[in-house]
């Protein structure tokens, strides 16, 4: 399968998922009241976006999620979910209200990361594997709160051209 084949089927998994657990669940009343609290700049870039999924998810038929799949999971398994304090999709208090019904939950903050801290963070990945090699054991979480946000820039990108040479 090509690379445009898979971006449109990870859109296309993308919107089955956003336009059936998400925005069957609320209304452009409500995101545009929950936006009102945000800072305006934010307001201007993130408000049409969101907007704009409602029209989107009503040529998409996915469907609405089943009420029960909003009903917290109640388990005695060892559980670790993992967040980062920037993280716009899936914020820390989000995994900590999830955590209180998870009897052997740990959560963990990745200070400085965002989404998918899994994948972007030293860290996160230590403590994950910690957490499979021994489930039973709380991992040590020592790093979490020393992580830093690491830019990685290319050299060409930094350069700036001098009023004399070409771009």
């Amino acid at each position: 399968m090509g690379t445009r084949a898979l971006m449109r089927l990870s859109y296309g998994m993308h919107l089955s998922t956003l336009c059936r657990e998400e925005v069957s669940a609320t209304s452009p009343a409500a995101v545009s009241a929950g936006a009102a609290g945000a800072l305006p700049e934010l307001q201007g870039f993130f408000l049409p976006t969101q907007l704009g999924m409602f029209s989107t998810c009503a040529q998409w038929p996915s469907g609405a999620a089943d009420p029960s799949w909003y009903e917290p999971v109640v388990s005695r398994v060892p559980t670790l979910l993992l967040s980062g304090d920037f993280a716009p999709v899936t914020p820390p208090a989000l995994a900590s209200a999830a955590t209180r019904t998870l009897e052997r939950g740990h959560h963990v903050v990745i200070a400085g990361g965002a989404h998918a801290v899994l994948d972007t963070n030293t860290c996160a990945a230590d403590i994950a594997r910690e957490f499979l090699r021994k489930p039973t054991v709380r991992p040590d979480t020592s790093c979490a709160a020393a992580s830093r946000i690491e830019f990685l820039v290319e050299p060409a990108a930094t350069a700036v051209p001098q009023p004399d040479e070409a771009p």
